[in-house]
């Protein structure tokens, strides 16, 4: 009797094992906040139209045929390669429909082959960033040149990385920071995609995740479970209706909705840890144009003279009432200098003692903003970006105020100050020993100007500066030069 119940006893216990090993495909999603921080966060944007999205966005039509990871933990490559950079090209190209956009997909194995952890285990994960890092330096090829299908981890690479190349991103940011709470998660990926930029995150799943049957639409995992994976994935949509996100898989099409599935917004806030949006490059000749598509900056700058705060009917207040009223202010006029190169105020109306604010908006989306001052001691201050944020403007919607929406600077020498913005199609990477040759340069402010940038910068006859308005526009049509200036010169005399 005792050997038929060992013999019983150890059937039953070989079949819980086997189907639990059965259980969850392969994630790969490495966590490492240490890493997540490096990449550049997206900083606080503002604007009405920015800060206001519509009821709901879907991705979806731009996106490819869900793939299957099978048993490799490539999950990364197949949010950031297949699913993001896919659905990012056919938009910007206008290809609607699964089968159209998995014609001209991107391959997975191509990022994973060589960001894996441990070259040698096709079952090591990766980190999210790294793939990011992969796509900006050397791009991704086509799926049909690199075949995703063969589960084969240590396929080479090289062969390939001349088509990779055409396909290179622009750029990439962090859209929240892993310790934000709910509602910053929650608006930051809804912003982003009614930008028309998928978001690639990385998430925690639970063991339900894995059970998902064809032709279910949610995943609602209970409060009970465990989160033992962590995954990455492509939110493609939401939907304000039903409080709730639309994520695109790598588990196949006989995995829940076709391949996608959706999840309540507080759920989603609770298990995503990373999202990351990417932009794609501009301008004729690019891996991801069309043959008409031409390359435009644009931008306006605002010098704003503060009066007071609105917040009541009247538009009463005092300037010491705090930072959640709406300030009141008053443009600056200027005028432009065309030989000087630079806007001046119109009267001369500027004191000590006078409270302002800089705004820039209206730039396309993608293209890059750097503000900063020279002040009558010749202290040269960047005001934008910070340090650790992304350098490009996320939305043409999207306004710069500096220093915040409910603060502001203060006059406080007398003299000639400086302003400047720089507008560029590409990220500037050595900003700061640009700055120390601009300040330590002579002569006018554009002609210190050139000293730092002269290489950069899109010569004047090609802009077309407003007379009465920090105001332009023109093409790019050079690689090299991609910088416009607003420079105002401000003097700043006691009366």
């Amino acid at each position: 009797m005792k050997k038929i119940a060992i013999l019983i006893l150890g059937l039953f216990i070989g079949s819980i094992t086997t189907t639990q090993a059965q259980t969850p495909n392969r994630t790969g999603l490495v966590f490492n906040d240490d890493t997540y921080d490096k990449v550049p966060h997206l900083p606080v944007y503002e604007g009405k139209k920015y800060n206001k999205v519509p009821p709901f966005v879907s991705l979806r039509e731009y996106c490819p045929v869900p793939g299957d990871q099978g048993n490799m933990a490539s999950c990364v490559g197949w949010a950031s390669g297949y699913g993001g950079l896919t659905i990012g090209k056919a938009i910007k190209l206008g290809i609607k429909g699964a089968d159209k956009v998995t014609s001209i997909a991107h391959s997975a194995l191509y990022i994973y082959n060589q960001i894996l952890l441990n070259p040698a285990d096709c079952e090591s994960g990766a980190y999210l960033n790294t793939a990011f890092k992969l796509l900006k330096n050397q791009g991704d090829c086509l799926a049909t040149d690199f075949n995703d299908g063969d589960g084969d981890c240590q396929k080479a690479t090289k062969p390939l990385k001349t088509k990779a190349a055409k396909f290179r991103i622009k750029n990439y940011a962090a859209i929240f920071n892993y310790e934000d709470d709910a509602e910053t998660k929650i608006l930051q990926t809804k912003k982003s995609l009614a930008d028309s930029m998928a978001v690639v995150i990385g998430m925690e799943v639970t063991t339900s995740f894995f059970l998902i049957e064809e032709g279910e639409k949610r995943w609602s995992p209970a409060l009970s479970e465990d989160t033992l994976y962590r995954h990455a994935m492509v939110v493609v949509g939401y939907d304000e209706l039903g409080k709730e996100f639309e994520i695109m898989n790598s588990f196949g099409t006989d995995w829940g909705d076709g391949g996608f599935i959706k999840i309540k917004y507080t759920d989603y806030a609770k298990l995503c840890r990373y999202a990351i949006q990417m932009v794609l490059p501009d301008g004729k000749g690019k891996g991801f144009s069309s043959a008409d598509d031409s390359n435009r900056l644009e931008g306006v700058f605002e010098f704003r003279n503060i009066t007071g705060y609105q917040n009541d009917e009247s538009g009463g207040g005092s300037l010491e009432q705090g930072d959640d009223s709406i300030l009141t202010y008053e443009p600056m006029e200027v005028v432009y200098d065309i030989k000087d190169r630079v806007y001046y105020e119109k009267n001369n109306r500027a004191k000590i003692g006078d409270k302002f604010q800089l705004v820039t908006k209206n730039i396309p989306a993608g293209k890059n903003v750097y503000v900063f001052s020279i002040n009558p001691e010749n202290t040269l201050r960047v005001h934008w970006p910070k340090s650790s944020a992304a350098h490009y403007v996320p939305s043409k919607f999207a306004e710069i105020i500096i220093p915040s929406k409910g603060s502001a600077f203060q006059i406080g020498r007398e003299g000639v100050n400086i302003l400047c913005v720089l507008y560029s199609d590409l990220k500037i990477t050595d900003l700061k020993e640009r700055n120390k040759r601009v300040q330590s340069a002579k002569g006018t402010i554009y002609e210190r100007l050139q000293n730092g940038y002269g290489d950069l910068l899109i010569a004047p006859d090609r802009i077309n500066y407003q007379e009465t308005e920090m105001n332009f526009n023109c093409l790019l049509n050079d690689q090299n030069n991609t910088i416009v200036p607003l420079i105002l010169v401000v003097d700043t005399n006691e009366k």
